[in-house]
């Protein structure tokens, strides 16, 4: 035990979960971004953009609402593609419905972190991070509010509205916790695709794209993995910690019966204290080795992962290990899986970079540039690397458009190509951003149902 808290107080002397949350970055209230956002879904109705659909007796599960089927049709749509007439409908009178809160939302823009105050409870696992799910909600608004200027050719204003999208993730800040940076990148996510929305329904300005760009890159940069890896080892010694000095009932974990920190617990025998003992030291040796992974460059992290899941199979493999080691084993992190799914965000946000950097070449020559080193320093000031080979990332020339990619965690060139129901399985898992050449941007939208049934004579 003395070794694994000597590990991890030369780690970080700051490690355990009530240290760890007193010296998180601080922010300014006036420079918090998750008090702007607060500020803006005050004015959305609650629930949105799920709005209740009315009662419908006799159906288990109501039908969508239709902002959610246009929130549907629009993931549905190729980003150089115009929204149709329902879908735009749709969305205009959502943005004009809301559009206070549209306006404070894009503010968040110009916001470099923020910060949501933490309470942990008893069983520390059930700590609640509604701000942070909630951050989403702006996000969504934000990308309704990128398509519609995008569908009226204000691109530039689409573009910061994707940079607003991108503020919004940041004010997630160092939370340390998995699940607060998963959620992170998933917002990452939704200004990736509203940004590649904009971009193939024109031309913005190069001082548009240049802001994105470094936002992009600003954002490729941060330890997501090591923020989330150290709070999960604070959190998790912390709770068999309690447990061990009776602060809590072990089966407070699985729902059991209510408890109050302070109640009385069933006092823990002393060959049950040296248990709790044992499972603590273990299991922060698990952890500070998962934040050293964490520390490593991303394309450096698979192979330590792989020994490390070996490590805690064989720890499960000893006979043993149902009475000594249970707590360890069972409530380690799934940290490969979250690793695999922030490179992944990681190569997005990196061959996003360079698609702008190659837009902007696009519009400065009149093509695209032939390789990543043709681009002019001052577009690409910095070359972000793909996280899965730390080499640079691949361009492919399909038909009429342009492929930035990351070779995926199979380790091998698919040609650009990507399949999400397969990318962790081996593939094709070319993660990466794509563009139209000009004159296939802004495409006519397919018609729409009502008018596929006319057509049809129904």
């Amino acid at each position: 035990m003395d070794s694994a808290v000597s590990a991890a107080d030369q780690d970080d002397p700051n490690w355990r979960i009530d240290d760890l949350l007193a010296n998180r970055t601080t922010v300014d209230p006036e420079e918090n971004a998750a008090i702007v956002i607060g500020e803006a879904l005050e004015l959305l109705p609650d629930g949105w953009p799920d709005h209740e659909p009315p009662e419908m007796p006799g159906w288990v599960n109501p039908p969508p609402t239709e902002l959610m089927m246009a929130f549907d049709r629009l993931a549905d749509l190729q980003p150089n593609v115009r929204l149709d007439e329902q879908t735009e409908s749709s969305l205009r009178a959502e943005v004009k419905t809301f559009l206070e809160a549209v306006v404070i939302a894009r503010t968040v823009a110009d916001y470099e972190m923020g910060h949501h105050d933490l309470w942990i409870p008893p069983a520390v696992i059930d700590t609640l991070l509604g701000e942070t799910v909630e951050a989403k909600t702006a996000a969504q608004l934000l990308m309704i509010d990128s398509a519609v200027l995008a569908q009226d050719g204000e691109l530039d204003g689409a573009i910061d509205s994707c940079r607003g999208i991108l503020g919004v993730a940041r004010s997630i800040g160092d939370e340390p916790f998995l699940v607060s940076q998963l959620m992170r990148i998933a917002i990452d996510g939704v200004g990736i695709n509203a940004a590649l929305r904009a971009i193939g329904q024109g031309e913005a300005s190069d001082a548009a794209l240049e802001r994105l760009q470094a936002d992009l890159f600003a954002e490729s940069l941060r330890p997501l993995v090591l923020y989330g890896m150290k709070g999960e080892r604070a959190m998790m010694v912390e709770m068999i910690r309690r447990i061990a000095d009776e602060e809590i009932p072990i089966d407070h974990l699985s729902g059991g019966d209510s408890f109050e920190y302070g109640d009385p617990v069933t006092p823990v025998s002393p060959w049950g204290r040296l248990a709790f003992e044992n499972q603590l030291a273990l299991a922060l040796e698990f952890l500070n080795e998962s934040v050293a992974i964490a520390r490593l460059p991303a394309h450096e992290r698979p192979e330590r992962w792989e020994a490390w899941e070996r490590w805690i199979e064989e720890e499960q493999a000893e006979w043993h290990a149902g009475w000594t080691k249970t707590m360890a084993i069972l409530l380690t992190p799934a940290s490969r899986s979250a690793d695999l799914a922030l490179r992944r965000a990681e190569a997005e946000l990196g061959s996003m970079v360079v698609l702008l950097a190659a837009e902007r070449h696009r519009l400065r020559h009149g093509d695209w540039p032939v390789s990543i080193e043709a681009i002019e320093d001052d577009l690409l000031p910095q070359m972000p690397l793909d996280p899965f080979s730390g080499e640079a990332f691949r361009l492919h020339r399909p038909e009429g458009r342009f492929v930035v990619a990351s070779i995926g965690p199979n380790g091998q060139d698919d040609g650009g190509e990507y399949e999400p129901r397969v990318w962790n399985r081996g593939g094709p898992d070319d993660v990466g951003a794509i563009a139209w050449d000009g004159e296939l941007r802004g495409q006519s939208p397919p018609p729409c149902e009502s008018e596929q049934d006319d057509g049809e004579g129904i």
